[in-house]
């Protein structure tokens, strides 16, 4: 065979080996991994909240922690569950990323209903004008409470009966715990909202205990009601009561000064 020859015939198996034409074989575009889009970094319990990614490929959404969130892995709603912490997160072939979410109980709007009380304690005047005589262990009264949330912030009001004041702002705690105090106030005395420890376990329901300690201006002393929600539940509308009992009038500040000017 002449060199020539020899010549073409390596070229043509050179120019078959790429492909005939002498070009690159195109390669695939690769898959970015998801970017969580949906901006929340809390869920409170009984809210469901659809979560977006972008990026390509089929998305497969997940989390770590089903006792605070359910995830629906091919929607990506997220369900909040309970309190604590979840990482969500989305994947495809190129990757993963995860979003951390806190679970917590929503305190907001009104809530009405009632509580009992569980003890009392009396010193001073109060005392004297036997402030525990005018309740009994185990008595129901009436409560209601409007509030706002941002978050794990809470700020609003109470009212037991007819003796409305205000809540100072607090931060719920990590185990869904929101402590609270309060004041109502007149010229002549406060009733004190304390040591209030409320939880929201199911949605739209609220359990718990507080204190409320009664003042009265020029006397003496002070008295203690120690109290537990009863069945206190988020309405809408009017003020209406579910009480697991008959409700008592709650004793205003009014008719407790009144009763210690006589006794002065």
């Amino acid at each position: 065979m002449s060199h020539s020859r020899i010549l073409v015939f390596m070229l043509s198996i050179v120019v078959a080996a790429c492909g005939g034409k002498g070009g690159d074989t195109p390669t695939a575009p690769s898959v970015t991994a998801p970017a969580i889009s949906t901006s929340n970094t809390m869920i409170f319990i009984g809210q469901t909240v659809q979560f977006s990614a972008t990026g390509g490929g089929t998305i497969r959404w997940g989390g770590d922690t089903p006792q605070v969130a359910t995830v629906d892995q091919t929607t990506g709603r997220v369900t909040g569950v309970g309190n604590g912490r979840v990482t969500i997160w989305a994947e495809n072939e190129g990757g993963r990323t995860t979003r951390l979410l806190r679970g917590l109980p929503s305190y907001a709007g009104s809530w009405q209903g009632s509580y009992a009380i569980t003890g009392c304690q009396s010193t001073g005047d109060m005392a004297a004008i036997a402030f525990c005589g005018n309740f009994f262990q185990g008595q129901v009264l009436n409560m209601q409470l409007q509030m706002s949330q941002t978050e794990d912030r809470v700020s609003g009001s109470f009212a037991f009966g007819g003796n409305a004041g205000s809540l100072n702002a607090s931060t719920v705690a990590e185990n869904g715990v929101l402590p609270l105090t309060g004041t109502f106030s007149s010229s002549n005395g406060t009733i004190q909202m304390s040591n209030a420890r409320l939880e929201s376990t199911t949605a739209g329901t609220i359990t718990g205990r507080f204190d409320q300690t009664w003042s009265v201006s020029g006397a003496s002393g002070f008295g203690i009601l120690s109290c537990e929600i009863r069945n206190v539940t988020r309405t809408s509308g009017g003020p209406t009561f579910g009480l697991s009992a008959p409700a008592m009038e709650n004793l205003s500040l009014e008719e407790m000064i009144r009763r210690v000017l006589r006794k002065k």
